[in-house]
């Protein structure tokens, strides 16, 4: 019998092992199918909302409720000018727009400089780890220096979060408000920042409430409609023109002739030469001048 048969071997793996990695692989693909389920229905029933809402204030772009990243600039454009006590926050569409890409520029070069600075003392580390016998010779200021980038990174982290949030909850609240009372819409707006699909539901479900009264969109121009009375084109009004006669009837020929005056040439003083026909063509002939005579007046010296 030879023992070192290969094909005669015992098994000591778990014949469980392959099962319970199924099982977690399968439960991992579940959880992600249920979050892609949940932000599409997200996404829609949001995009809705402010579409309809957007149509309803008068926006020519509301389209851009189902456009990624430009829904984010309408959903600031369809609150408005965010009112404070003392101050307004102008267009809060650019800046809900514009913080991540600034958060993102500002952590990515903090980034960069914790890569350098601790790029020395983290080979370091791992030379130590390689040779056990070796010495780390770290200086206090490379430590330090990763403390406190590690720390200006938490601060800017937590304070990019905080102010995104807050004006979040703004601007919901400011939309909200035309459509519930403040203190509902104050709810409102905080809770659509703590629980995922809030947001999209109160818009999807406030898109068709009334407007509260004295909160209603400005009623947009008729169109091709005429200036003010009091300006045209941001000039005084001319005055309107006089209304021009019929022709025909007894009212005066407006093509008539002007009369002549009495001191002008009379007819009687204009001498023509005629001429004989002697059946010569035309184009042959020259035109004999035309004398006028001039009535004689007293006072010849000019």
């Amino acid at each position: 019998m030879n023992y070192y048969d290969t094909n005669d071997y015992y098994d000591y793996g778990s014949p469980y092992m392959e099962t319970t990695l199924i099982g977690i692989m399968m439960i991992f693909v579940i959880i992600m199918l249920v979050c892609a389920i949940f932000a599409l229905l997200s996404y829609i029933l949001k995009g809705v909302g402010m579409y309809t809402m957007a149509k309803r204030q008068g926006m020519d772009y509301a389209w851009l409720a189902f456009v990624p990243f430009a829904r984010t600039y309408l959903h600031g454009e369809l609150a408005g000018n965010i009112r404070l006590k003392n101050k307004s926050i102008q267009n809060p569409g650019i800046w809900l727009l514009a913080l991540p890409f600034l958060y993102g520029a500002i952590t990515s070069l903090l980034n960069v400089i914790m890569w350098f600075v601790g790029f020395g003392s983290i080979t370091r580390i791992f030379q130590n780890a390689l040779w056990p016998y070796g010495r780390v010779n770290l200086s206090g200021g490379a430590v330090m220096g990763i403390v406190v980038l590690i720390l200006i990174f938490s601060a800017v982290s937590l304070g990019y979060t905080a102010v995104y949030k807050s004006l979040g909850v703004l601007v919901n609240h400011q939309i909200f408000e035309r459509f519930t009372t403040k203190n509902m819409s104050i709810v409102h707006a905080v809770l659509s920042t703590l629980v995922p699909l809030y947001e999209s539901i109160c818009f999807f479900v406030m898109r068709n409430h009334p407007f509260n009264p004295g909160m209603e969109p400005p009623t947009p121009p008729p169109f091709m409609q005429s200036p003010p009375p009091d300006t045209y084109y941001r000039g005084p009004v001319p005055p309107p023109e006089p209304p021009v006669p019929p022709m025909g009837g007894n009212n005066v020929d407006v093509f008539a002739a002007p009369a002549v005056q009495e001191d002008s040439v009379n007819a009687e003083n204009i001498f023509v030469p005629q001429t004989e026909n002697t059946g010569e063509p035309d184009e042959g002939k020259k035109e004999a001048p035309v004398n006028f005579i001039l009535p004689e007046s007293d006072n010849k010296e000019f």
